[in-house]
């Protein structure tokens, strides 16, 4: 949920963490979480430390990372000052997560490195066996 702190900056509230995008560091977590294309980088809401801790890298992307349709919905309480810039970063924010999504989606349906490679071994034997 996108809101502001009594100073009037832009914070954002996702699962149990919150990121003030006027704080350099916050801001930088924040972009780092929601640009990573580790599967596991956004974890699902009540996870447990060991369900997100290291995403298995053999894995298709796309199991855990959707972020919430609610993510960057503006609090209904934001002062109304503050609100038409809140609604700007909830509507970059929105068309983002679609625009990752579908990236994370395209990535899930190729193939990894390596089944890459066996399939060409296996097409490689196959020319080899009709060849004797």
């Amino acid at each position: 949920m996108i809101t502001c702190d009594e100073a009037g900056n832009i914070v954002i509230r996702i699962n149990n963490d919150a990121y003030d995008l006027s704080n350099s560091n916050q801001y930088a977590d924040f972009l780092l979480w929601a640009t990573s294309p580790v599967e596991n980088a956004i974890p699902d809401e009540g996870a447990t430390p060991d369900e997100d801790a290291a995403p298995d890298e053999n894995e298709a992307p796309g199991k855990n990372s959707t972020i919430d349709a609610d993510a960057f919905k503006v609090d209904d309480d934001i002062p109304e000052e503050h609100r038409a810039k809140a609604s700007r970063y909830a509507e970059f924010l929105v068309e983002y997560a679609g625009r990752r999504q579908d990236k994370l989606t395209e990535m899930a349906k190729t193939l990894t490195t390596e089944q890459r490679e066996n399939e060409i071994q296996a097409f490689i034997k196959r020319l080899k066996s009709e060849e004797t």
